[in-house]
């Protein structure tokens, strides 16, 4: 990471008075690039005391992405640099449990993220027949938001959410891709993009909680509604606070971009 900043940074001086600046704009979708546990679903039969447990996996990083870029690449081609922010719709994960103990329990969890990301990137391109192919890599930064919701429904309508923040993500960032022009200033472009990246939050917050959809939050105290995530720690009897085990999520995704790229 050290050698990839310091190439960075001599790029960065070097294309300074003869660069060719642009902006870039594109949309994507990404799909995991390794996958994790995301939750669990469990479903109960009513002959039989047999329960099937289902594991639901995936990546917290996937989903729709809108990117945008402001670069600068020496000339028509060659070295260049770009710094790069791309903001996260994470795709919703779901499961629906069931389950017969004194009435039929039917629980539907969805698990899904948001996520803001900038990624300081080195590039080389060259030109073949009508095409100018590219890479880029560069290291990333996230800034992400991870949503819980639960609907138990049983003698009750019971309904809650928590929001998981803190902390930030740092992983890698790659792309391969292509662009074609369209004009003298424009040109069209596709590329895959390849992004590893974990994030572990530090805490997660009671945002609502309902029972047959009136609102019970007023009877929560802030302390009760926070659960801290921490690597280890120690139980207090005596304490009110609830802190569990903090967990990681997967943030890789393997994305295909399309968008518009312009020379100023």
């Amino acid at each position: 990471m050290k050698k990839l900043c310091l190439l960075f940074l001599l790029v960065l001086l070097s294309s300074s008075g003869i660069a060719q600046s642009s902006i870039r704009f594109s949309l994507g979708y990404g799909l995991p690039l390794n996958s994790d546990l995301i939750m669990e679903q469990y479903t109960e039969s009513l002959s039989s005391n047999d329960t099937k447990v289902k594991g639901i996996y995936g990546s917290m990083g996937s989903g729709l992405t809108v990117n945008a870029a402001f670069g600068h690449t020496l000339g028509k081609g060659g070295f260049g640099w770009e710094l790069e922010s791309t903001f996260l719709l994470g795709r919703k994960y779901k499961s629906n449990s069931l389950e017969y103990n004194a009435v039929v329990e039917k629980t539907f969890t969805t698990q899904n993220s948001l996520c803001f990301q900038i990624t300081p990137s080195l590039t080389y391109s060259g030109t073949w027949k009508k095409l100018t192919p590219y890479v880029r890599i560069g290291p990333t930064i996230g800034i992400n938001k991870i949503f819980v919701d639960v609907t138990a429904k049983n003698a009750d309508d019971i309904e809650f959410r928590y929001q998981y923040t803190g902390g930030v993500s740092l992983g890698l960032k790659t792309a391969v891709g292509a662009a074609i022009s369209v004009s003298p200033s424009a040109s069209f472009f596709w590329e895959i993009s390849f992004i590893n990246m974990a994030y572990a939050p530090k805490k997660a917050w009671l945002t609502d909680f309902e029972v047959n959809g009136q609102s019970q939050l007023k009877f929560f105290t802030d302390e009760e509604r926070t659960i801290k995530l921490e690597k280890s720690y120690t139980l207090d009897p005596d304490s009110d606070e609830v802190i569990q085990t903090q967990d990681r999520y997967s943030m890789g995704a393997i994305a295909l971009n399309l968008g518009f790229k312009f020379t100023l």
